[in-house]
C-alpha cells in the first residue's frame, strides 16, 4: 500500500450503571439509542446515553 491512507471515523454511544440502566439489557439499549443518535448528528463523536427514565 506505500503510504495510502484510509481514512476512519469513530462514532459511540455510551451508558453506565445504574444511570443508564439498572440491567444489562438497559444499558445496552440505552448505548444503543446514544450511538444511533451520535450518527443522527454527524458522525465521527461520542454520546452520553440519556439519563433512564424512573419508574
Amino acid at each position: 500500500m506505500g503510504n495510502a491512507s484510509i481514512p476512519v471515523t469513530l462514532s459511540a454511544g455510551v451508558a453506565t450503571f445504574p444511570e443508564h440502566g439498572d440491567s444489562a439489557n438497559a444499558l445496552i439499549r440505552s448505548a444503543d439509542e446514544a450511538l444511533y443518535r451520535a450518527k443522527d448528528l454527524g458522525r465521527n463523536r461520542v454520546e452520553l446515553a440519556l439519563p433512564a427514565a424512573a419508574g
